[in-house]
């Protein structure tokens, strides 16, 4: 998992204050299903920290994606069944 667009399907934003100890993030089944991840299907999730307003990304002419090249070096991951 990466900011690389070959890497991800889909990109959430989350502010999160500086003194703030959880943050979550809901994803719509319908999001999923959109993207061809059925129910039952397991999906990995990646939690990266950026500097939101930083210019630090750039689209990805060849996929229409954004790549992200100033986030954390560790993310937090997870996985999750679809509904």
């Amino acid at each position: 998992m990466s900011g690389i667009p070959a890497n991800y399907v889909l990109v959430y934003v989350k502010a999160i204050a500086a003194n703030q100890t959880k943050a979550v993030v809901v994803i719509p089944p319908c999001d999923l299903y959109d993207e061809g991840i059925t129910s039952g299907y397991t999906f990995y999730c990646a939690s990266y920290g950026y500097v939101v307003a930083d210019v630090s990304f750039y689209e990805d002419l060849a996929t229409g994606k954004n790549v992200y090249n100033a986030i954390s070096a560790s993310p937090v991951t997870t996985t999750a069944i679809v509904p």
